[in-house]
């Protein structure tokens, strides 16, 4: 018997031989075949041929074929994570089938439909598919997929946090299942309420249906529902506080994920034992759990696991006093948390919207373009005649016009050849009478030029030897700015950690307000230090260009600021002209919008606060504009605004760098800031030099 690499391999050169030899329906046959061979060595190839079955489809204009193929299309693509061209394939299969009597072919794509829009997260389009595909199951009778539709609709409404809705479409689902005798299936029910139960904090039927599920996943010897159902008895076993039978659970979720080579189930399993070490104060073993769920999630990427991955050693790190390590993985949580929900779903949501006005657009041309097709070879004699007729008259006039052109521009010509010829000869001696004066002239130039040579090389050598010690001025200043930014840094964490251990222990009141103002200072002093370093690097870095998606890069900026500084009440505008990309420095244009916004945030004075943020093409570059309605910059302070620790305002809070850092970054980029407006509403005119 063959090995399975060399018998796929002998399945498609068999495959590939018969195109030639096979006409109609039998090459879409054997085209898709090869799709098939190719599914899992090489996705690509697996496509390319879909696509050769699904152009031979069309020519023959079997439908039948046509929806089957891009059903399978679109499969490739939601394989490839390219949701637009899966959507768009999956549309076009769904009209075609409602154009058909093929009831089959349509619960197909209306399943699909479904599957993808839950996918993307898009709750409502997914619910909606869901209810039409239950309502031709009903009116068949087919108790097995109305089992099946019943069930992924209570995980839309799971994933909706709407518990009493998703329990009883599972309830429906887990009856109709065991009416029918589809034991083996009813696993899924009975882990989905299992989940529901625990988010509830109902322990007990947690237990009860997760114990149902791994009896059914024994019994049907179903691998990946055995490593589920421990996963989640383990974790209902940890909300319990019951670390030995969570451990011994999770380690049975363990075994079977190595069974069955489930890197990401694997990865959780790791996550949840370094939690049941971290309660029991071992975070060495902590750690080292964390690090092979660490490694694991490398193999199948996970954003939310790596985001918990992150919450927990923070954790550790602070029970140990760590308090460097666990800012550090904060942070690292902080950024991933915003990522997770609209990272790539945003873009592919643009994508698809793109996608299905092309695709509206490619249908009513081809409606338009049969029409045109029955008249056009009929029109094409007509035309050609009429336009070798017109060609031909239009040749004869054209030339009889240009013979008269061109013989009287020559004698035209003529005239103003003996003209010029004139003036040339007049134009000859005025030039060396010239030459003779620029010849004195150049002798007195070269004289001048060798006493200025001397000068200036006399004044290089000073300016020479005044940069050196200039520059090495500056070095000796950025060190020591540097260096102390970064020294005092430790003294501040550990005089934060002394105030937080004082905060915890301290019984007194007055004790309590001196210990909470130390904390207040000390992390003011911290942000001062923040932007310090943030500036000295800012002087010392070259700009790194490369293309920006301005909108979501300030999306992102304004989310961070909005979580961590901004006040509640204050309202965030934006206004992006149609702006898409930039070519800018990443680092440096955040810098500029996350400074000015959390400067517009810390003077913020009423409830109707707001903070607008807009991009415009202006004079070759790219125009930056943030408006705020706070106190506003007293006529005296103007000349103060854009200097270290400047504040123009009494309210507390702020570092007094927030406007310079943004000024350095701006300028680092070549571009220029202005202050518009000081009274009232506060405007801050950012100009970046044009797109590179």
């Amino acid at each position: 018997m063959l090995p399975p690499a060399l018998s796929r391999a002998s399945e498609i050169d068999s495959l590939k031989s018969l195109i030639l030899k096979v006409e109609g329906k039998d090459r879409i046959k054997v085209l898709n075949n090869l799709a098939y061979a190719y599914a899992q060595r090489d996705p690509e190839e697996s496509l390319y041929f879909n696509k050769r079955a699904y152009d031979e489809a069309i020519l023959l204009k079997d439908t039948t074929w046509q929806i089957f193929l891009l059903i399978d299309i679109s499969y490739a693509h939601r394989r490839s994570a390219d949701y637009s061209h899966a959507l768009s394939s999956l549309k076009k299969a769904y009209e075609l089938a409602s154009l058909t009597n093929n009831t089959s072919l349509l619960q197909d794509c209306i399943n699909q439909m479904a599957s993808l829009y839950l996918l993307l997260k898009i709750y409502d389009k997914s619910l909606d598919y869901y209810h039409q595909a239950l309502k031709l199951y009903q009116k068949e009778k087919n108790a097995s997929m109305i089992a099946r539709m019943l069930n992924n609709i209570g995980i839309i409404f799971y994933k909706l946090d709407d518990t009493e809705n998703a329990l009883k479409y599972f309830s429906e689902s887990l009856e109709i299942r065991l009416e029918i005798g589809e034991e083996n299936r009813t696993f899924v029910n009975y882990n989905n309420m299992a989940l529901i139960y625990n988010s509830l904090n109902d322990h007990e039927k947690a237990i009860y249906h997760f114990k149902k599920a791994i009896e059914i996943g024994i019994q049907h010897e179903q691998g990946k529902s055995l490593a589920n159902a421990y996963n989640g008895l383990g974790i209902v076993y940890q909300k319990k506080s019951n670390p030995v039978l969570a451990r011994q659970f999770i380690y049975k979720s363990i075994e079977e994920c190595d069974r069955i080579n489930d890197a990401l189930l694997q990865s959780s399993n790791y996550y949840y034992l370094a939690k049941l070490y971290t309660e029991e104060n071992n975070f060495i073993k902590a750690k080292d759990m964390l690090a092979i769920s660490d490694s694991l999630e490398t193999m199948a990427p996970d954003k939310q696991k790596k985001y918990n991955n992150h919450v927990l050693y923070s954790e550790i790190y602070e029970l140990k006093n760590m308090y460097d390590s666990a800012f550090y993985h904060q942070k690292k949580a902080s950024d991933l948390k915003s990522e997770i929900f609209n990272e790539k779903l945003s873009k592919n949501l643009a994508e698809i919207q793109l996608g299905l006005q092309a695709e509206k657009a490619s249908v009513e041309i081809a409606l338009k373009d049969e029409k045109i097709h029955q008249n056009r070879e009929l029109n094409y004699f007509l035309f050609t005649v009429v336009l070798l007729s017109l060609a031909l008259i239009s040749l004869i006039y054209r030339n009889y016009k240009v013979t008269n052109r061109i013989n009287q521009k020559l004698s035209e010509s003529h005239q103003e050849i003996e003209i010029q010829k004139n003036q040339l000869q007049r134009k000859n001696e005025e030039l060396a009478k010239a030459k003779i004066i620029i010849e004195t002239q150049n002798e007195r130039l070269r004289t001048i030029n060798e006493e200025l040579e001397e000068a200036v090389r006399r004044r290089t050598i000073e300016l020479s030897r005044t940069n050196q010690e200039l520059e090495k001025a500056v070095h000796d200043l950025d060190q020591f700015i540097y260096k102390t930014s970064h020294d005092l840094r430790g003294p501040i964490a550990t005089m934060q950690g002394l105030v937080n251990l004082g905060i915890i222990e301290t019984t007194e009141e007055i004790s309590l307000e001196y210990f909470q103002t130390l904390r207040k200072i000390g992390n003011q002093l911290n942000d001062i230090l923040t932007y310090l370093i943030k500036v000295h690097e800012t002087y010392q870095s070259k700009p790194h260009l490369e293309r920006i998606k301005i909108k979501d890069l300030i999306y992102d900026t304004i989310k961070k600021v909005q979580s961590n500084t901004l006040p509640s009440h204050v309202e965030v505008l934006t206004d992006f002209n149609g702006i898409e990309e930039w070519s800018c420095d990443k680092y440096l244009l955040t810098m500029i919008i996350e400074s000015l916004t959390i400067n517009a945030g810390l003077y913020a004075r009423n409830k109707n606060a707001f903070i607008s943020v807009g991009t415009r093409y202006a004079d070759g570059g790219l125009r930056l504009r943030i408006e705020d309605n706070g106190y506003g910059i007293q006529d005296h302070d103007l000349k103060k605004v854009f200097t270290m620790f400047f504040k123009g305002s009494p309210s507390p809070g702020g570092t007094g760098l927030e406007i310079y850092a943004a000024k350095v970054a701006v300028e680092k980029l070549g571009g220029k800031i202005v202050l518009e407006k000081p009274m009232d509403n506060t405007i801050f005119d950012i100009y970046l030099p044009g797109d590179n």
